[in-house]
């Protein structure tokens, strides 16, 4: 029998690496990469507490994984494509996270006495396409208008490159990200060879035959199917709207071009913080404040 899974990634909002490592069904994925990470031996996977952030904007997708662990509190996040601004974006993400630790213990923050908070660990897994090092530190003060000399405004984050053949030492040390390094390489073999949809089918079953995340694309397929053609549909989307934004601004100079970009956007994604969030990923407009895109905004809105 045939599927045709033309439509079947609407109904899958996920990502596929926060299916991996960041559901409770998957928890010993999720404890394999944490002592990969720290160099720990934890053996029970009922240990983790998932905190994860449930509305992370980024095309309506959900796309981290938070977990705490003894007094830990690690986030991972995966990117497909290359984005400077992580640092920011996982201050804001802990600061949620920690608004919420101090709520469910009832802390006072505005007491004498100092909140003991859990460690942060913030991590960014990147497999996009674009080059870079298996190991790069991003820093928000880099982000910073104008430069503090004090060194006493930081936060950071640490993007690991997991495409197939880098950081040999913790694919090895992780087996689930390493078969997910791999299924990632196969789907894109398979693609350019066979098309979107009869690549995807064609390398997972590969991987199934091969032993390759076998037990969840065996338990999910359909559902592994629709995120990983969620997760093109999405990369195909972004590119379009790069180069008409390239194009426009050559034809009508960098604020026609943002208008226009603006214009694209406004009706694809749910609010304004979503749509902010797709422009500073095109290189042309990486440096472009929110007050230049709310003038746009709040126009095509009227």
């Amino acid at each position: 029998i045939t599927m045709s899974y033309t439509n079947v990634n609407k109904k899958y909002k996920d990502r596929l690496f926060r299916f991996l490592f960041g559901s409770k069904e998957n928890k010993e994925y999720a404890l394999s990469l944490y002592n990969a990470l720290n160099g720990t031996g934890y053996t029970n996977a009922d240990e983790l507490q998932f905190t994860t952030i449930e509305d992370v904007v980024y095309m309506g997708m959900k796309n981290d994984v938070s977990f705490m662990i003894q007094d830990y509190m690690p986030l991972y996040e995966h990117q497909s494509s290359f984005n400077p601004n992580m640092p920011l974006r996982g201050l804001m993400y802990f600061g949620r996270l920690y608004d919420r630790y101090i709520e469910k213990n009832h802390f006072n923050r505005y007491g004498k006495a100092l909140i003991k908070i859990p460690t942060p660990q913030y991590i960014v897994f990147y497999n996009g396409l674009e080059e870079h090092g298996e190991k790069e530190i991003l820093r928000l003060s880099d982000a910073f208008q104008t430069k503090d000399k004090s060194g006493g405004f930081e936060w950071t984050a640490i993007m690991l490159n997991i495409n197939y053949g880098r950081n040999g030492d913790l694919m090895e040390a992780c087996k689930p990200l390493k078969e997910y390094a791999i299924f990632v390489e196969r789907v894109r073999e398979s693609i350019n060879r066979l098309g979107k949809e009869q690549g995807i089918r064609q390398a997972i079953d590969d991987c199934i035959r091969d032993d390759i995340l076998r037990e969840v694309l065996s338990k999910s397929k359909a559902e592994v199917i629709g995120m990983t053609l969620t997760e093109y549909d999405e990369q195909e989307q972004m590119q379009l709207f790069k180069n008409e934004g390239r194009e426009e601004g050559r034809e009508e100079g960098w604020e026609k071009g943002l208008k226009a970009l603006v214009e694209s956007l406004k009706s694809f994604l749910p609010d304004f913080d979503s749509l902010y969030d797709v422009i500073i990923k095109n290189e042309d407009y990486k440096n472009v404040t929110k007050e230049q895109v709310r003038k746009y905004y709040d126009y095509s809105h009227k």
